[in-house]
């Protein structure tokens, strides 16, 4: 149920992002006087928005997960080199070999 209203939190919150973002051009082109309301580009600007909105709602747990396994990835292989096989040694050997 948490991942459910995580999900929708950082849905909406993404969405409401996008959203000023798009108020802000908007802004900007009537300052400029810059004509430009074609309805196939605000269309877009919301498929866009609700798209990564829609993949940010489902990596939301995901991505602090990647960050915390290539974390541990990496103190793993700074206390054991010999399980990443010694990939810090390799190119030492190469130049001392040339």
């Amino acid at each position: 149920m948490i991942y459910v209203i995580g999900a929708v939190i950082v849905f909406l919150v993404v969405l409401l992002f996008f959203k000023y973002i798009e108020r802000a051009e908007d802004e900007e082109q009537e300052l400029a006087r810059y004509d430009d309301t074609e309805e196939l580009k605000k269309w877009m600007q919301n498929a866009v928005a609700f798209i990564i909105g829609l993949l940010c709602a489902v990596l939301w747990v995901l991505i602090p997960v990647v960050i915390f396994g290539v974390w541990v990835y990496y103190l793993i292989t700074e206390r054991f080199p010999e399980l990443a096989g010694k990939l810090k040694g390799d190119d030492d050997e190469r130049e001392m070999e040339e």
